[in-house]
């Protein structure tokens, strides 16, 4: 997402002006000199007879009823672009609701044996749960929006914290955005085309601006999610870790006194997230319809032979004509090309939302609540989480939640991945294992 200032004088300004990043007004250029030069052919080949047309009005009404259905299609990008951006605020704000829910739970549960021996022990499984559902919850924000940009790779690093990630990436930053004078014909096709939109420009870009997750995203985690066939089997398994690791906690007294109606919120909440997600999800991949697609692009096609003609007719000067065919033409490109763009709002850098900023935001929020949970503002120790969640059993042990998922790593440390994954799937007595 581009972050702008606007101007003092009608909301101009030479540095809004002049960014052509991201701006639709090169592409619609490039169409609109096309229809320049058919104009000029035209003008200087004598062809000026409407007797076979009958009045210039017939192409009028090509040009308003390419109007409409740009307009319509302009309508539609602008509705898609805010509600996946309502839908997944929505998401983050659910999952958001249901960590903090929990955390203050587990909390209480540590506060009833305060004065108690077992205070301490209580003390650190509550800290031991903190920590294990924030790198899930961190972990299923990221891979929610891995899914709704359509990232082919599970790109994610470990969130620094503190650091949260800008919302636009500066040219020179990447290969896929150089800056115009290093490398002035690639600069030139990501201005005047529309190369953002190819496949091998979107996964260079996402290889650049990877998902923060709070903890490391383990061996065992990446591979499991990769096993998972589909986007939504994805989101669903961390989202199944996530109850697991509640259920699993409270049904062993780590909630204390909060009763059974109170602790479904967690997963009303935690359900509410998902339905954000599928939300999302079904605006990212479902495309606008090709039918109504592909009858726009012909009618700006059409548009561009028409509208030289018609000035041909209104326009006595020569030179005038191709002015005004060319801001003609410009304003009706200019408005496609950003249509494009704004109906696919996750997929096309540098006008996509900025997922990236979302997530370093929401992880920010998690480091807080881990803060409180604990008393500590140790980040340090709380970047070196490296919880497995596909791997981790809850167990209380006299008020302790004990992980054993360090414990069982020996068993997935071999060096060839293709014996963990048979693993994975033929050993049924560690099924019960897996989450």
């Amino acid at each position: 997402m581009i972050i702008y200032e606007k101007g003092s004088i009608m909301g101009l300004s030479l540095d809004f002006m002049s960014n052509l990043t991201g701006s639709a007004l090169p592409r619609a250029f490039v169409s609109s000199m096309v229809s320049v030069c058919i104009y000029i052919g035209l003008s200087y080949g004598g062809w000026n007879d409407f007797s076979e047309v009958g009045h210039p009005y017939t192409v009028g009404i090509l040009a308003s009823i390419t109007c409409f259905a740009i307009i319509f299609r302009s309508q539609s990008a602008i509705a898609r672009y805010y509600e996946a951006a309502r839908e997944t605020h929505s998401m983050q704000s659910k999952m958001a609701d249901a960590i903090s829910m929990a955390v203050t739970f587990s909390f209480s549960g540590v506060n009833k044996e305060k004065g108690t021996p077992s205070y301490q022990q209580r003390k650190a499984a509550h800290e031991e749960f903190c920590r294990i559902i924030i790198h899930a919850a961190s972990l299923f924000v990221s891979t929610a929006y891995l899914i709704l940009r359509d990232d082919s790779e599970l790109n994610y690093c470990a969130h620094k914290p503190g650091h949260i990630p800008p919302t636009s990436i500066s040219p020179g930053a990447g290969t896929f955005r150089p800056i115009y004078y290093k490398d002035p014909l690639t600069w030139l096709r990501n201005t005047f085309t529309f190369a953002n939109g190819k496949e091998k420009h979107r996964q260079a870009y996402y290889a650049y601006s990877k998902f923060p997750v709070i903890g490391q995203v383990t061996r065992r985690e990446e591979m499991m999610l990769r096993r998972a066939n589909g986007a939504l089997a994805k989101a669903h398994l961390v989202m199944h870790w996530i109850t697991e690791c509640i259920t699993t906690y409270y049904l062993k007294g780590g909630f204390g006194d909060v009763q059974p109606p109170i602790i479904s919120r967690l997963y009303q909440e935690i359900s509410n997230g998902m339905l954000g997600f599928n939300q999302a999800k079904r605006i990212a991949h479902l495309p606008f319809p090709f039918i109504y697609a592909q009858l726009t692009e012909f009618l700006v096609m059409v548009l561009l032979v028409a509208m030289p003609v018609m000035m041909l007719e209104f326009v006595s000067s020569k030179s005038m004509g191709g002015i005004f065919t060319f801001f003609a033409c410009m304003g009706f490109c200019s408005l496609y090309e950003a249509t494009r763009e704004l109906e696919d709002p996750f997929l096309f850098e540098p006008n996509d939302l900025p997922l990236l900023t979302w997530a370093g935001e929401f992880n920010e929020m998690l480091l807080l609540l881990n803060k409180y949970s604990s008393g500590s503002d140790d980040w340090e120790r709380v970047r070196s989480i490296s919880y497995d969640m596909s791997d981790v059993e809850l167990k209380m042990k006299g008020g302790l939640l004990h992980s054993v998922g360090e414990e069982e790593d020996e068993c997935y440390n071999d060096d060839d991945d293709d014996d963990d994954n048979k693993d994975l799937v033929n050993n049924d007595n560690d099924d019960e294992d897996l989450y």
